[in-house]
């Protein structure tokens, strides 16, 4: 009963993250019905959001080990449901923009309390990097469902309705998270050698293999829009998208099958090198693809990317988390790693747009394939020293 009550708990806030992360995205639609407002203020409103969720997830992530995950999973999504439920009365533009911002806050605490709970959820704290393989499949399910759902339910019941169904869900960790005992959820870390554990080689190393990572992954969206347009393909680009994360989910759900029956998780010097190879084999895809005129090509390359780049973030954190750094300040160190990615993609990104507008989309690539070949180099230097230790 308690292995049942905390995967039900585990998979429904890995749903619950997936779908709020899309909402947030699309949050234009909470606005849609203020004809009063500009596309160019909503656009300011969704860069100021993603800007915030750095500081916010920073913050989450001390507080996920000040106060532990139980009550910063039911903070979050308590938050989210009141804000969501709350959004479905159609507020005015600034009534808006506060729920907004306070889902973002429950968002932000919802993410980092789930990540963390993944130490103990779903194959328990003995195989760590296939809970979290198998966690961000359902993550990015949650993702991938939640707007064409969204669309058929906005046109089928109404907005109102709408919110109010999504903000139920929501609700659905804080209700669960009740049922479990509190043995299920990691333990509070030990804050005494805080500072250490943040400069630590292994963690700095973790958060440089996410700098380089997450603009992989956004390049994937750049690339994609700008060569279909080229080609007079545009209505195409959510069909090579969707076949881009389904390669990303089937490839993370094949290892954490095969993590779990093959007894892998117990050989970290061996789990180390699912981070090189595949990194390595990425770096091999973005070269034929920066080379290649043909469009078939180029659809069976962006899914290999996929295959290759999905178990590499969950491998990561699984690798990072183990057993043996289980008294860590887990939260704060995840938060850390979130702001190396997210000052990655900052920084990063736009080279891509910048490069494509000026010459090419393939010849921008070459940005990508340096950054794939700088991933391996440093998920090798993190297997070596994962290795040593």
């Amino acid at each position: 009963m308690e292995y049942l009550a905390i995967t039900a708990l585990t998979v429904s806030a890995c749903l619950a993250v997936g779908m709020v992360m899309a909402l947030l995205g699309s949050v234009k639609l909470a606005l849609a019905h203020l004809p009063d407002r500009a596309d160019s203020q909503i656009r300011a409103l969704l860069t100021t959001l993603n800007l915030l969720l750095i500081p916010m997830i920073l913050l989450a992530g001390l507080l996920v080990d000040r106060w532990g995950v139980r009550p910063m999973l039911l903070t979050g999504s308590l938050l989210l449901f009141a804000s969501f439920l709350a959004m479905s009365f159609g507020l005015p533009y600034r009534r808006t923009l506060v729920m907004v911002t306070i889902a973002a806050v429950g968002a932000s605490a919802l993410y980092v309390s789930t990540m963390i709970q993944l130490t103990k959820g779903l194959f328990g704290n003995s195989e760590i990097a296939a809970s979290f393989q198998l966690g961000m499949v359902f993550i990015a399910l949650g993702g991938l469902v939640t707007l064409p759902l969204l669309d058929v339910l906005l046109h089928s019941i109404g907005f109102r309705r709408t919110m109010g169904l999504f903000s139920l869900f929501l609700l659905m960790p804080a209700l669960l998270a009740w049922i479990p005992d509190s043995l299920n959820f990691p333990d509070r870390p030990n804050l005494d050698q805080f500072p250490l554990h943040l400069i630590d080689r292994r963690v700095i190393l973790a958060g440089l293999v996410f700098f380089v990572y997450a603009p992989l992954e956004a390049f994937v969206t750049v690339w994609t829009v700008t060569y279909l347009t080229n080609l007079g393909q545009g209505d195409k680009q959510s069909r090579w998208l969707a076949a881009f994360w389904i390669a990303m989910i089937g490839s993370r759900f094949v290892f954490a099958v095969v993590l779990h029956l093959s007894g892998l998780y117990n050989q970290h010097t061996f789990l180390g090198w699912f981070l090189v190879v595949p990194a390595l084999f990425s770096a091999v895809v973005l070269g034929n693809m920066s080379g290649t005129t043909r469009y078939d090509f180029a659809f069976f390359g962006l899914i290999l990317l996929g295959v290759f780049m999905g178990p590499l973030y969950p491998m990561l954190l699984g690798l990072l988390f183990d057993r043996e750094h289980s008294m860590e300040p887990q939260g704060s160190i995840f938060g850390l790693i979130y702001l190396f990615g997210s000052v990655g993609s900052l920084v990063l990104s736009p080279l891509v747009h910048f490069s494509a507008k000026r010459q090419s989309i393939q010849a921008a690539m070459r940005i990508p394939l340096f950054l794939a070949l700088g991933l391996t180099a440093i998920t090798l230097m993190f297997t070596l020293l994962q290795s040593a230790n």
